[in-house]
């Protein structure tokens, strides 16, 4: 009689179930996407642009759109192409904040279990720390994706803009600029140097950062869960040997999932059944001549 083999079905994906997100979970979000990520980002994204810009990097810079421009050139139009190096080169300089403030905000996104577990305690909120595990978790390959989504929103923006309304682009910078100065009580021109003002430069790089950093911190928080979301459903489909989550049988008890035993050597198999155990004495089938 042949030896039939055991039948093991995958285990089905998991389905996550809508939970309701507790008051800690969403001052952690306030709090990193909309303090570290929107605020932080825009106070150091200002001298760190006007290092690379105007101040002593400001040789490199130029080199580096007069790079991009040339190489545009050969798709583009002189001018198009002039205008595609220059907003590559701005949005670039305006993400190096949001690049430097992934550091905290990633370290936030390791501790968010404990992190919002406090804050609920604080806000008298009885959300179990499986409810806030259960919500796609942050990587840093999803932030980095979610940054570089970011960069090709803000970039794509800012290129139209200029295209399709120049004049009134540079008007609204200016502007902006203007009303920075006047605010702080600087001047918008350098008699000595006879070129615009140090504020008044800070404050044309405030015009673009504003939109910049709003934009990038909310791609950083809808596009990074959902790349994270991505990454653990691609995990869900391997294999249960490979996958962290069947590791072990225990484990998978734990989580409610079901228990798969792999078929190796601590089972016999004899028939259709399995028993646990060393495999000992398994009848070879046999030719019966009649």
């Amino acid at each position: 009689m042949p030896i039939a083999e055991p039948a093991i079905n995958p285990p089905e994906p998991r389905v996550e179930a809508k939970i309701r997100k507790s008051k800690g979970g969403k001052l952690f979000d306030w709090g990193v996407y909309g303090g570290i990520a929107g605020v932080g980002t825009f106070i150091v994204t200002i001298p760190m642009a006007f290092v690379l810009k105007d101040g002593k990097r400001a040789g490199q810079y130029e080199r580096v759109v007069g790079w991009v421009e040339k190489h545009a050139g050969r798709f583009l139009s002189p001018s198009t192409a002039k205008k595609f190096a220059e907003e590559a080169v701005m949005t670039t300089t305006l993400m190096q904040g949001g690049n430097a403030m992934l550091i905290p905000v990633g370290i936030a996104e390791h501790y968010k279990v404990p992190i919002v577990t406090a804050l609920d305690e604080k806000l008298g909120d009885q959300a179990s720390p499986e409810s806030i595990e259960a919500t796609p978790k942050q990587t840093w390959m999803s932030l980095i994706e979610g940054r570089m989504l970011a960069w090709g929103a803000v970039f794509s923006t800012l290129f139209s803009a200029s295209l399709a309304f120049p004049k009134t682009f540079q008007t609204f910078t200016n502007e902006f600029a203007e009303r920075a100065c006047k605010l702080v009580g600087k001047p918008t021109w350098d008699v000595a140097k006879n070129q615009e003002s140090r504020a008044f430069k800070l404050g044309k790089l405030g015009a673009l950062d504003v939109f910049a950093t709003a934009a990038a911190a909310t791609l950083l928080y809808v596009g990074g869960h959902f790349f994270a979301r991505r990454h653990e459903e691609k995990k869900a489909h391997l294999p249960p040997s490979h996958h962290p989550l069947f590791s072990d049988t225990a484990d998978a008890v734990g989580e409610g999932l079901p228990a798969v035993r792999d078929a190796g050597p601590d089972s016999t198999i004899l028939g259709a059944k399995t028993h646990a155990g060393p495999i000992t004495n398994v009848p070879q089938p046999q030719l019966m001549v009649i």
